[in-house]
């Protein structure tokens, strides 16, 4: 029999202690399938950043907030859009009295849940994605690979299998949960440097196209399962 895992850091976490073979484990990261993309259509300039999950604490959807605190202190001009539902009403009562008390209300936009073309085109009108997780069950999370694919710098936690997706400072960017100041730092040096913003998500986005398209995957599957059978022939 063979364990598949979804990563290779999570896998030596997990089942490290069972003195396992290599010819025992597989690695099968997740996929994503490709989206047509079309131009880039906005109507201002402001730079827009994105988050999009379930919305709930381990989330960081507070973490999202003070960040956004530290960059309108500085003076920086950025918007960001929340895709995502709230898990409890509580959450929602306690997002918006912050956003009131930062004063963020022309800063935060809350979108919703999203689905289909609709989401793409939240990704697809986003200079930079934000994912400041804490979510300790956090393993290969969609989001990251889908604002990847739309060629986004990903600024996300270094929870799960995430810095094995994302080499900090090449297709993006990991940080502590807690570390804000360096979040905002990233965002305005993004900002502040456009070449440095494409490069990254145009880096992100060929890492993507490489490694986490359903095609890969079903690939990865499927030679998993032809490599299976002529063995035990």
């Amino acid at each position: 029999s063979i364990i598949i895992h979804l990563s290779e850091s999570l896998m030596r976490e997990e089942i490290g202690g069972l003195n396992l073979t290599s010819s025992m484990t597989k690695v099968i990261p997740n996929g994503v399938p490709v989206v047509n993309l079309t131009q880039r259509e906005r109507e201002d300039s402001i730079t827009r950043i994105l988050f999009v999950s379930n919305l709930f604490p381990d989330k960081g959807i507070f973490d999202l907030l003070q960040i956004m605190k530290i960059l309108q202190d500085n003076g920086t001009d950025a918007r960001i859009h929340i895709v995502g539902e709230f898990m409890r009403n509580g959450y929602r009562k306690r997002f918006i009295k912050m956003i009131d008390r930062y004063g963020l209300n022309e800063s935060v936009y809350l979108r919703g849940p999203k689905f289909g073309d609709e989401k793409w085109k939240e990704y697809q009108q986003s200079d930079i994605f934000l994912f400041p997780t804490r979510f300790k069950q956090e393993s290969f999370p969609l989001v990251v690979l889908e604002a990847m694919q739309f060629g986004l710098p990903v600024l996300a936690s270094r929870i799960g299998a995430i810095p094995e997706i994302i080499n900090h400072g090449e297709n993006g960017f990991t940080f502590d949960p807690s570390d804000h100041e360096e979040f905002a730092g990233v965002i305005r040096e993004l900002i502040d440097q456009k070449e440095i913003l494409q490069r990254v998500g145009m880096a992100g986005r060929q890492k993507f196209l490489e490694n986490y398209t359903t095609v890969h995957l079903e690939k990865n599957i499927r030679d998993l399962y032809e490599n299976y059978l002529a063995d035990i022939r």
